[in-house]
């Protein structure tokens, strides 16, 4: 864990390792990178809760889902490059709004979209797509990556659970961001599934319901 790592860094600094220029930067390096995963797991917790609350207000608004996905990965453009992948946007035409917590949302498409990257190979594409369907929208987040077998499809999604255990932990993960991604999709009264099997990469799909009105209206262009 983070706090077991700080401590041993920083016992060893003080048994005399700090004398020493060379291992005293390296040592401090360490510190800091795990000074940041700590931060990582203190907020994904943080939102966790939040998300399981029922007491926690995810106030929601009028929100045109594409451009929240739009936003969502530009937010992770930076990220992206330094990864050599490229994010690919496929937008309706047309707006889609749905009333909603765009905060919530945002942390599941940044997740989703930041996994996406970190497990896709190098120069390889990452999907990201929206459709407004007869009574909800879609979002699929593709990637190219290695893939879940089938028996875990239901497991990445519980708290700490990783699949790879070592790659995870080397990606600095807190083994939470999916677990937190259903939960939140939940309190949006929607649904969070994955499509994937070994060597074909992975789809996560949120699908969200339509407001009330906008299902009628949507009814009522498939009727004529």
């Amino acid at each position: 864990t983070p706090l077991t790592a700080i401590r041993g860094f920083a016992e060893t600094l003080i048994d005399g390792a700090a004398e020493d220029p060379e291992t005293r930067r390296r040592f401090l390096d360490a510190l800091f990178r795990h000074t940041l995963r700590l931060e990582r797991l203190v907020k994904d917790l943080t939102v966790l809760g939040q998300a399981e609350s029922p007491q926690y207000d995810w106030e929601s608004h009028p929100a045109d889902i594409g451009a929240l996905c739009r936003e969502s990965a530009d937010a992770l453009e930076t990220f992206a490059r330094s990864e050599a992948i490229d994010v690919r946007l496929l937008l309706p035409d047309e707006q889609v709004i749905l009333t909603l917590s765009s905060h919530a949302l945002d942390h599941v498409l940044v997740n989703l979209i930041e996994n996406a990257i970190k497990y896709s190979p190098e120069g390889s594409e990452v999907l990201v797509r929206v459709e407004r369907q007869r009574d909800q929208v879609t979002i699929e987040v593709v990637d190219h990556g290695p893939g879940i077998p089938t028996k875990y499809h239901d497991r990445i999604f519980e708290r700490f659970y990783r699949v790879d255990k070592g790659r995870s932990r080397n990606e600095g993960g807190t083994g939470l961001g999916l677990s937190i991604a259903r939960n939140l999709v939940e309190r949006l009264q929607g649904t969070l599934e994955v499509e994937s099997e070994p060597g074909k990469g992975s789809l996560f799909r949120v699908g969200l319901p339509l407001d009330p009105v906008e299902s009628e209206e949507s009814g009522e262009e498939d009727a004529d």
